[in-house]
């Protein structure tokens, strides 16, 4: 846990303030955090926020729920390689789900902020989760995010049920930036 940090969308939720207000307080060294190189996103450390939320008397509740992602996957590589990257960063509690009917048990209950769902699982079953996430108003929210296999099969992932799609081979750092990213506007 102690090298886990918050983006400045986590910590506006918190605050519920803007992004760009958290950014100027990084910016201004009112809240200690750091620009990430080459970009302009900033982060904050966890202990940097726990400290300014000591400092100002305020109620740190807001570190103790990371965004809960929903994995939809039998790829066991990936999601060895997705645990090991977010064990010790504690952004998101993962759930994974080896199909569509384990994915239905799960994303009731859990209500995730982000959903992907690997379409080595089959586009239709990959499809038919996205498109049975935005017919379930508890879960229409949920950012969906779909694994598109880089072997020369042509999907129709022009779909209004799908925020965002990434290729295969996968950059895990790619997918979890865009998970900190999306979960967090």
């Amino acid at each position: 846990m102690k090298n886990s940090f918050f983006t400045t969308g986590q910590v506006a939720k918190i605050f519920k303030v803007s992004r760009r207000a958290i950014g100027k307080w990084v910016d201004s060294g009112r809240l200690r955090g750091y620009r990430v190189p080459g970009s302009r996103h900033r982060r904050i450390p966890r202990e940097y926020l726990a400290e300014f939320l000591i400092e100002n008397g305020m109620d740190s509740k807001g570190l103790e729920k990371p965004d809960k992602v929903l994995i939809v996957t039998q790829n066991r590589v990936l999601i060895e390689n997705l645990k090991k990257q977010t064990a010790d960063q504690q952004l998101f509690r993962l759930e994974i789900a080896s199909g569509s009917f384990d994915a239905g048990l799960k994303a009731e209950p859990l209500k995730p902020a982000c959903i992907v769902v690997d379409f080595s699982i089959g586009a239709s079953e990959a499809l038919g989760i996205c498109q049975a996430v935005r017919r379930n108003s508890r879960l229409s929210r949920a950012i969906i995010i779909v694994l598109l296999p880089d072997d020369g099969s042509s999907f129709n992932t022009d779909c209004p049920s799908i925020n965002k799609t990434l290729k295969k081979p996968l950059d895990l750092a790619l997918l979890l930036e865009r998970l900190c990213t999306l979960t967090t506007s």
